[in-house]
């Protein structure tokens, strides 16, 4: 389906010594479908820095891009494609819906680092931040009714545009020590995360198509709208565990967490 797709992944050292290192990882798809007027469009991007020196503390930057351009999936009759209809058989890549109207496209990126810093042999901490982001439009004129004449199909429009956004932290300390015979790994942490969601949704109605000779390009009015909400949450967790080892051959794991 004339599909084109290059992929690269690239990654080393940036110093002599090794201290500094990247990685980039990318994609570029254009392609068609199965269905005529529906793509399967992508770009993506991942790049990573690395920063690890021997005696200090280590620190990861990544990052992610992706965007996505399709159109959502098509209804067909059940007349001319599992049963017979005398206007004769409708092909199964055949687009009911309007390539000028009909979209689905996605977008999301993040962005993230990695900290940890080991003090000595016993203690060690890390720390986990994200911030990610993603937009959905889904606009989709469908079929909802074969006519008598079991040509014209009758449409409906959709339409849904979503939004998230996120903040996600992760404190952590660690403590290994020996009991005895039994060795200790103590994790002590507190998260927290912050999550936006915002929805829009309208519909309406759209004209009919022909199903064996459709034509596009059609108007279609201005939809009603039917949702339109926000949502915030937010939360914090704080969580104890400690995994205990007896003799090198026995393990325990012990914890809990709180939100």
């Amino acid at each position: 389906y004339s599909r084109w797709q290059g992929k690269v992944d690239l990654s080393g050292p940036i110093d002599d010594d090794g201290t500094v290192s990247y990685r980039l990882t990318g994609l570029a798809r254009t392609a068609d479908t199965q269905v005529e007027h529906i793509p399967n469009d992508r770009l993506f991007a991942a790049p990573a820095l690395s920063w690890r020196p021997s005696d200090a503390p280590t620190l990861t930057l990544l990052g992610r891009y992706q965007q996505d351009e399709t159109r959502p999936s098509q209804r067909l009759p059940v007349s001319g494609t599992l049963e017979p209809n005398p206007n004769g058989e409708i092909p199964v890549r055949r687009f009911l819906g309007e390539p000028g109207v009909d979209e689905y496209d996605r977008t999301q990126w993040s962005a993230s680092s990695l900290f940890s810093h080991a003090f000595n042999e016993m203690w060690s901490v890390e720390q986990k931040t994200r911030y990610y982001s993603i937009d959905v439009d889904d606009v989709t004129v469908y079929g909802t009714a074969l006519g008598d004449q079991n040509r014209m199909l009758s449409r409906a429009l959709f339409e849904s545009f979503g939004h998230l956004d996120g903040l996600a932290l992760d404190n952590q300390a660690q403590l290994d020590v020996s009991t005895g015979p039994v060795a200790h790994t103590v994790l002590a942490g507190v998260d927290v995360q912050r999550i936006r969601v915002t929805s829009e949704q309208n519909s309406g109605g759209a004209p009919a198509i022909d199903v064996f000779d459709p034509t596009y390009g059609q108007e279609v009015s201005e939809p009603d709208p039917s949702a339109d909400e926000e949502i915030s949450q937010r939360q914090m967790g704080v969580y104890l565990q400690d995994q205990l080892e007896v003799y090198d051959r026995w393990i325990a794991t012990l914890n809990g967490r709180m939100d």
